[in-house]
């Protein structure tokens, strides 16, 4: 079924939003922030055949990205066992990403990047 736009559009139904461009080749990425490129190589090392993949982070951006992409790269790869290993000062804890998605759900994930983006924050205080 695809879906029908305001303006006449029609987007096939295949062809989902994603927050990042699975396609573009390494060599045309222009981004500049870091954490926004760790999705990039989780698509890369999926791609090159890994299923199971553990991102070290300090930056709370990373985990909310991951997040947001998920549902991106689990439709892509099937198999996908994403987890974050995130470090706090003396504090260190494992996220289940896959986990998360299932509990927050694939709306609330999808926006919680753009939320982030606007926002400039991803915790609240």
């Amino acid at each position: 079924m695809s879906t029908h736009l305001k303006n006449g559009y029609t987007l096939p139904p295949e062809r989902e939003f994603c927050p990042i461009n699975l396609d573009v080749p390494w060599t045309r990425v222009t981004m500049r922030r870091q954490d926004t490129k760790i999705s990039l190589h989780v698509h890369d090392t999926l791609r090159k055949g890994a299923t199971s993949i553990l991102v070290g982070t300090v930056d709370t951006d990373v985990v909310v990205i991951l997040v947001g992409v998920f549902y991106c790269l689990v439709n892509r790869y099937p198999d996908l066992d994403l987890w974050v290993g995130f470090n706090a000062g003396r504090h260190f804890w494992y996220y289940h990403i896959n986990s998360v998605y299932l509990e927050l759900g694939k709306n609330n994930c999808q926006t919680l990047p753009f939320f982030q983006a606007f926002t400039g924050c991803d915790v609240t205080s």
